[in-house]
Formats: structure tokens, C-alpha cells, sequence
């Protein structure tokens, strides 16, 4: 009887260790796999990426943000390190808001200066993006 209170003891140990480890989704996350890629264009010696960014909001307050992408994705399409990333609708305007528990689709222009290639790699959107939390 005492060997099995015993191991009664270590197996409920194990699945509370096993849950406490568990991380749960925080913050902003970037949901790649239900984003997509519109299409791109050249002009003014600038390369515009039209992208739907979806982002779901973990937490339980709202939050305003900016949108980083690492240009060095696009190989020589773009230089410089980072696409500067604006509202679709308003390129004076790279400030996007979620709500509280939101899941929100987002429509960008992402804008990046022209390097020397003239194609985009691929057709997906951004691998990852960076999100700045502003105040």
C-alpha cells in the first residue's frame, strides 16, 4: 500500500512539473501561417510588398505598435537591413492597434529601398516580423 501512495505521489509530481513547463502564447504573435503575400511593385527606386499580416493579441489590454521586416529576406531586391512597414490605406501612418485577446488581420505595405535584383524570392509573406510596442 505504501509503494503505491508512493507512486500515486511522484506520478501526480510528474504531470505538475509537466504543466508548469507548459508556455502558453503571451503577447503579440505573428501568425505567419495565416498571413499571405499580395504582390510587390517598383517605383521611385522603392520596392512596395503588399502583405495581410494576421496578429493575435494574448493579452488582456490593448496595445499600439509598429512593424519591423528584416530586408535581408529579399536578398538583392532590397538593401538595407529593414522594410519600414505602413497601413495599406495611409503610408503616414505606421502605428497599428489591437485589441485585448484580438486576433486581427492587418493590411501593410512594407517599403524598402531598390537593390540590384529585380525578382522576390518567393511568394509568402515576411518568415518573421519584429513588433514594437509603443506607448
Amino acid at each position: 500500500m505504501h509503494r503505491f501512495i508512493n507512486n500515486v505521489l511522484i506520478l501526480v509530481l510528474l504531470i505538475v512539473l509537466l504543466l508548469s513547463g507548459c508556455k502558453k502564447d503571451e503577447g503579440l504573435v505573428y501568425l505567419r501561417d495565416e498571413s499571405n503575400f499580395g504582390t510587390f511593385n517598383i517605383e521611385n527606386n522603392k520596392v512596395y510588398f503588399y502583405n495581410n499580416l494576421k496578429i493575435k493579441n494574448y493579452d488582456k489590454e490593448d496595445y499600439s505598435f509598429k512593424i519591423i521586416i528584416d530586408a535581408s529576406i529579399e536578398g538583392d531586391l532590397v538593401k538595407g537591413d529593414t522594410l519600414s512597414v505602413y497601413h495599406s490605406d495611409n503610408l503616414d501612418n505606421d502605428i497599428f492597434t489591437i485589441k485585448a485577446n484580438e486576433e486581427k488581420e492587418f493590411p501593410i505595405v512594407a517599403i524598402g529601398e531598390k537593390g540590384e535584383g529585380q525578382l522576390k524570392k518567393d511568394r509568402l509573406p515576411p518568415e518573421a516580423i519584429i513588433i514594437e510596442i509603443v506607448e
